[in-house]
């Protein structure tokens, strides 16, 4: 499987890395996933650029790195020390035989967690309606067109949304040829956040045992569970900060042009994967660099030093952006003023949008399957916040507040977590000093605040929100292990309080794995790919299980024996849309293919510059008058809600 050099890539980066002095081998593993998704990025920009995106110039781009790579480890291994100095730092990891009791019991619970998580992810398909409507759709069709230039679509989401995981997805589809592997980015994105949870637990002063109980407490957290086997960005983007709060660390004890640049990709990489990474972004950056400048204030050889590194991280994670800004604002529709950007932040900033903001999104945590206990929540809600309930300027769309009674990656919530969180940032004050570094831990704590009271004020409120507060749930969980670790109780009792608390954040996790609505653990296949349809066509490249009978498939029999170069789609909007199940049944999705699949609906934008095409699928919708883009068409095949129409000039 040609997908396999990208793996390959990866490892030989780390291996090299590892090579250099003061490099352990989880910075290693951090920056080649750095470094990784810096190549995904820019060489799919300069491929979309020549509209050379295809299977064999990414295939040779891949080749290419891998022997540069294998080249550069040759060449470090072989000088003086660097491969003793390798071999050592891999023995470093017979300490493990060592670990504590308490710290051989959080790897255990961690390590089932994973494997369950691997489970799940590896048996199931695109699902859920975010990757099916959006997050697929355009890795499809930047496949078929050859770059990842806008489109015409009903959903603007697949056009204006930061593309970053999309691009990884995109080249890990490209040399597999199927959407098996189209996971990984995010589950990717879980171990890592798990390794960086760890790291920077390390930086705040805490031991093997403290670092392995935030691992822990990060794995039971119901939405990185939840994330863990979808398609969406969510665990990227936690990374992604993670990994450049972390690399900020570094720059601010350190600073230095590497680190910087280091520090920048994290930066740009986090821009470019989700919009809420600029808020998340701003508070560790403003929080953790002030921490970095304060602690230099007596040299001012090392504030311009460290000022310098800072302008660095922000330029070089800004150009990393650039081709994707400049595709949104010449679109005529900014990245920050499109019409889903627009819907989603609160119209007006105030301290009364963000208390109520903050009430509704505390209070989703706190669902239970007792529709007695859900009613009281929502009414002490609705009290308290009064008419900001359904106030479409803090509120998305104007919905009334509710408790979601459907656990899955976008509702499933974490109550303990969330008293854990609020309750370390209360006590953290009492913590001891002795082995804390005060300052630091203050300026991560402050930046935890800060992400609060950005998320709070800068975004609407949304019932399906929770999936976008896992990043900061991640970010809390340091503070919570300090904490535990470094309270002034006695030790027996402080130990016994850690394994509790690790069990109670367990049994919280149960219903993540057990009760997914969408994809339980133990479904051993894949959802139905039309969903709430009766159909039990599967995904990718497996062979369906009824093939040829359903509706769908007999759609695509009836327009390939009339072989058109293109087709039209017409589908509903936004989430309904889900027009990748259309190119995954006609075998497209994943290598380019006959027929194009293009929207024509009215609403569909950017307009289509090509003339209408001779054949047109209507998913749940019915042209007016039978008139597409201004050509009459009359109708050919239907059955259900699926209706071929072909042109009647033709």
């Amino acid at each position: 499987m040609a997908a396999i050099l990208i793996f390959g890539a990866f490892l030989l980066t780390a291996i090299s890395l590892l090579c250099r002095k003061g490099i352990g081998l989880q910075e290693s593993i951090l920056k080649a996933a750095l470094a990784v998704l810096v190549v995904k990025a820019v060489s799919t920009e300069m491929l979309s650029f020549f509209n050379a995106l295809a299977l064999r110039p990414v295939f040779l781009l891949w080749l290419f790195i891998n022997l540069l790579s294998l080249a550069a480890l040759a060449f470090l291994v072989t000088r003086p020390g660097n491969f003793k100095r390798v071999v050592r730092k891999f023995q470093g990891l017979t300490s493990l035989t060592d670990m504590s009791g308490r710290s051989v019991a959080f790897a255990t619970l961690t390590l089932v967690i994973i494997l369950l998580t691997f489970v799940m992810a590896a048996l199931q398909h695109p699902y859920d309606a975010d990757s099916i409507s959006y997050h697929m759709p355009r890795v499809a069709h930047w496949i078929n067109q050859g770059h990842v230039g806008f489109y015409a679509t009903v959903n603007q989401r697949q056009n204006f949304f930061a593309p970053l995981s999309s691009y990884a997805v995109l080249h890990l589809q490209l040399l597999s040829g199927t959407d098996l592997l189209s996971i990984v980015p995010q589950y990717g994105g879980m171990l890592l956040s798990l390794m960086l949870v760890a790291k920077i637990s390390y930086r705040l002063g805490l031991g093997a045992t403290g670092q392995w109980f935030a691992v822990a407490v990060s794995s039971s957290i119901p939405m990185l569970i939840a994330q863990s086997h979808c398609q969406q960005n969510e665990l990227v983007l936690a990374a992604l900060l993670l990994g450049f709060a972390w690399l900020l660390m570094q720059v601010c004890r350190r600073p230095g042009p590497t680190a910087a640049l280091w520090c920048g990709s994290a930066f740009g990489l986090a821009l470019l994967t989700k919009g809420t990474a600029f808020f998340y972004c701003a508070a560790i950056g403003a929080a953790i660099g002030g921490h970095g400048l304060l602690s230099f204030r007596a040299n001012p050889k090392s504030v311009a030093r460290l000022s310098a590194c800072l302008a660095v991280v922000i330029v070089t994670g800004l150009l990393f952006n650039l081709p994707f800004f400049y595709r949104c604002r010449r679109s005529g529709r900014g990245f920050l003023d499109n019409e889903h950007t627009v819907e989603t932040r609160n119209e007006r900033i105030g301290l009364d949008i963000m208390s109520a903001n903050a009430v509704r999104n505390l209070a989703m945590h706190f669902w239970l399957p007792s529709d007695e206990w859900n009613s009281k929540i929502e009414t002490v809600v609705r009290e308290k916040i009064g008419e900001q309930e359904a106030n479409p300027e803090s509120t998305f769309r104007g919905l009334r507040f509710r408790l979601h009674p459907k656990i899955s990656c976008f509702y499933v919530n974490s109550p303990f977590h969330l008293m854990a969180a609020l309750a370390a940032l209360v006590f953290l004050p009492l913590v001891k000093t002795k082995k804390t570094p005060r300052s630091l831990l203050a300026a991560w704590a402050l930046a935890v605040i800060l992400a609060a009271v950005l998320f709070n004020l800068l975004l609407k409120w949304q019932y399906w929100g929770m999936r976008l507060q896992l990043p900061w749930m991640l970010m809390t969980v340091p503070v919570v292990a300090v904490v535990f670790f470094r309270s002034r109780l006695p030790r027996g009792m402080l130990a016994a309080a850690q394994i509790c608390a690790v069990v109670l954040f367990f049994m919280a996790a149960i219903p993540a794995l057990v009760m997914d609505e969408d994809i339980p653990l133990w479904s051993t296949t894949r959802p139905p790919l039309f969903l709430r349809d009766a159909e039990s066509v599967r995904f990718g490249s497996r062979e369906p299980k009824l093939r040829g009978e359903t509706p769908q498939e007999r759609a695509v029999e009836f327009l390939k024996e009339a072989d058109p170069c293109e087709v039209g789609l017409m589908v509903p909007r936004c989430n309904a849309s889900r027009d990748y199940n259309w190119w995954v049944v006609f075998g497209n999705n994943a290598r380019p293919g006959r027929p194009l699949l293009r929207h024509v609906a009215p609403e569909a934008w950017p307009e289509p510059s090509r003339p209408p095409p001779e054949f047109v699928i209507a998913d749940r919708r019915t042209p007016r008058g039978g008139i597409i883009m201004d050509v009459p068409y009359e109708p050919v095949h239907s059955e259900g809600r699926i209706r071929i129409y072909r042109r009647m000039d033709r």
